[in-house]
């Protein structure tokens, strides 16, 4: 018998003009499951010039669900943005940002073998993330 139960569910649509015709990609999914033992989820903030903090992962060894989500530490901050590296601070990270036009940012990741995430914040405003978590 699992822990916990995981359900997340993805809406999205692309439209070639902002009258939102939906016309080059629509989807909606939704995933339930009780393959994961743990899970938990937890606001942090991303000090201003950090570099490779490391996130714990609520003590979940191995996580099969992750889903991050960035937003200034203030609402008057600019755009933030961080780079994530997964599993070890040698790995090539990838970039965290929001759109242009928005403050939030937000990456959803089903996977298996997640053990650690490394942040880095270059700007020079303290950014929030928020962290959800599931696995063994």
């Amino acid at each position: 018998m699992s822990g916990v139960r995981l359900t997340f569910e993805v809406l999205f649509s692309v439209s070639s003009t902002q009258a939102d015709e939906k016309d080059l990609g629509n989807g909606e999914y939704s995933v339930r499951t009780d393959a994961a033992e743990e899970g938990g989820s937890w606001k942090t903030t991303v000090a201003a010039a950090a570099s490779d903090l490391e996130i714990r992962l609520d003590n979940i060894a191995n996580v099969i669900f992750l889903f991050l989500k960035l937003e200034p530490k203030e609402e008057t901050d600019p755009i933030p943005e961080v780079t994530v590296k997964i599993n070890d601070v040698a790995n090539t990270p990838f970039t965290l940002k929001p759109p242009s036009d928005k403050k939030t940012g937000m990456m959803l990741l089903t996977t298996d073998g997640l053990t650690a995430l490394y942040v880095s914040n270059g700007g020079t405003e303290d950014v929030k993330l928020t962290v959800v978590a599931a696995g063994d």
